[in-house]
């Protein structure tokens, strides 16, 4: 059996538990007009692929099985993950909560560290980078893109870099590391598969990449309590002195910018799988 895949690395890497659900045992990319040029970066994730049984190769006109590029025309339901959405569009049911990457390397460099990735999107509002360098810059080892690198430490500070020649690289990172901090990207899909400890910074208007689990942190207003080698991280932003609010569940979210305060509070909702009416949270909102 075979499939077809022409979208994002983290999109491939999502699509892992419905490529072993399927047996595929082959893995063909090419590139499409209205998707980012994928097959020129196939040395990124083919070793991570294969290693979970699964070979990579360039489609060159070979009959196709299973299409699974086009996985978005299904249609979104609410508070659905990449990954169910995926395997809804071959008819297939996935475990979300199991591992789909199992690797027993550990990259001794990162052992009792916390690595950290952050691409340039889908970046949450209010998460805490500059605070979290400032308390354990000297445990942090940042993994990605040099670009990448010099971005986040040009906003928030001096880290260490660990120069990764591809995912699988990424993956036994992360797998050494005792915590993993990251955005919606391909780094923190290889974090899910192996369901390793993480805090998640989320981004509020794409919730596709929430997966609820015991030993990860969602955050979404920059409020968020954690613990590494016995110092406990509790950050609490504080509320302006004037702004808007908005109470939902019992939680309180602020902010000087009405439509922050509104997209708050539904991604907290949309995450939580809690449904919700943009309109009716605006009546919510008040001036203090």
């Amino acid at each position: 059996m075979n499939a077809f895949h022409s979208g994002c690395i983290g999109d491939i890497i999502y699509s892992i538990p419905t490529l072993h659900k399927l047996s595929v045992e082959s893995l063909f990319i090419a590139d499409r007009p209205w998707t980012k040029p994928i097959v020129n970066r196939i040395g990124a994730f083919d070793r991570i692929l294969e290693s979970q049984g699964i070979k990579v190769r360039e489609h060159k006109g070979e009959n196709i099985d299973y299409d699974l590029s086009t996985y978005r025309s299904a249609g979104h339901k609410y508070g659905e993950t990449i990954v169910s959405k995926i395997a809804r569009w071959v008819n297939v049911h996935v475990d979300v909560s199991e591992k789909s990457i199992h690797i027993s390397n550990k990259t001794p460099y990162t052992k009792g560290k916390i690595v950290v990735g952050r691409c340039p999107r889908w970046h949450g509002e209010n998460f805490p980078w500059k605070e979290i360098v400032e308390q354990y810059g000297g445990d942090i080892v940042f993994i990605g893109l040099p670009e990448e690198y010099k971005a986040f430490t040009k906003e928030f500070g001096n880290v260490d870099y660990y120069h990764t020649i591809d995912l699988y690289d990424v993956a036994e990172a992360i797998n050494g590391c005792d915590i993993y901090f990251g955005n919606q990207s391909s780094p923190m899909a290889i974090c899910e598969g192996l369901k390793h400890d993480c805090v998640q910074e989320c981004c509020l208007y794409a919730f596709d990449c929430v997966y609820h689990r015991g030993n990860k942190v969602h955050v979404i207003d920059g409020n968020f309590t954690f613990t590494h080698k016995g110092r406990v991280f509790d950050y609490k932003i504080e509320p302006p002195k004037h702004g808007y609010k908005i109470t939902v569940n019992g939680l309180d979210f602020h902010s000087i910018d009405k439509d922050v305060c509104v997209t708050t509070a539904r991604a907290y909702l949309t995450m939580n799988n809690i449904q919700c009416n943009v309109d009716s949270l605006k009546k919510l909102v008040k001036l203090y």
